[in-house]
């Protein structure tokens, strides 16, 4: 009887001492695998600040800029109809863009057309653009301090283009009005990339054919200072 008491004590101890031992080990396991996911998290976490930071860098994101002069170009083509087929097309603009609200600003550009379709048809126009720009997340951003008060973000522009002079009547354009959303990005210390596309309103007489609503596509890159 004694013996089986005993026997009885050791089996409860030994019963006891591997449930302390598991529930031992089963922390251990845990608290490895929360210190192993905790030291993943943070190197990704560490490895995406790295990337952010890099490209905020590039972009000027911390940068306050208030003055942008800007001197670039942008090729594009299209079918230009059955008497002109194919027309290839090469743009210049020069424009100066100012901030006059952090979120508000306004551009005047003067832009150079050259186009041809490789025949007899060739031409060459300048003209004028004016523009309002208002970048609505602006404000925001320099409220939660990821941006400075610059150019690089996302805008909605109303903006008018004239156009002054006119060599061939083939590829003649008509004055427009237009609402575009675009963005602009600094590349750099020397650089931008500006693009944008909305609805737009040709101004003036025009021919029975041509269509008065339409749409503004424009894009650019090149130099900013």
């Amino acid at each position: 009887m004694k013996s089986f008491h005993t026997f009885h004590t050791l089996l409860f101890a030994t019963l006891i001492t591997l449930t302390v031992l598991g529930l031992t080990y089963s922390k251990a396991l845990a608290q490895t695998e929360i210190t192993h996911r905790e030291y993943t998290t943070e190197d990704r976490t560490h490895s995406d600040f790295s990337f952010k930071e890099k490209y905020r860098y590039f972009t000027r994101a911390n940068m306050e800029e208030k003055t942008l002069i800007k001197v670039g170009g942008a090729l594009s083509s299209g079918w230009g109809g059955s008497n002109t087929g194919f027309v290839g097309r090469f743009i210049n603009v020069v424009a100066i863009e100012q901030k006059l609200l952090p979120a508000l600003s306004i551009m005047a550009e003067v832009e150079n057309s050259w186009v041809s379709n490789g025949k007899q048809y060739n031409g060459y126009a300048m003209g004028g653009n004016l523009g309002l720009r208002w970048y609505y997340s602006m404000n925001k951003h320099i409220k939660e301090g990821t941006r400075a008060n610059n150019f690089s973000d996302h805008y909605l522009s109303l903006q008018s283009s004239h156009y002054l002079y006119q060599t061939e009547n083939q590829f003649s354009r008509n004055s427009t009005l237009s609402l575009v959303w675009g963005n602009q990005i600094r590349l750099g210390k020397f650089g931008y990339f500006d693009t944008n596309i909305g609805p737009a309103i040709k101004l003036g007489k025009l021919a029975p054919s041509v269509p008065r609503l339409g749409y503004d596509v424009n894009l650019s890159i090149g130099f900013g200072f």
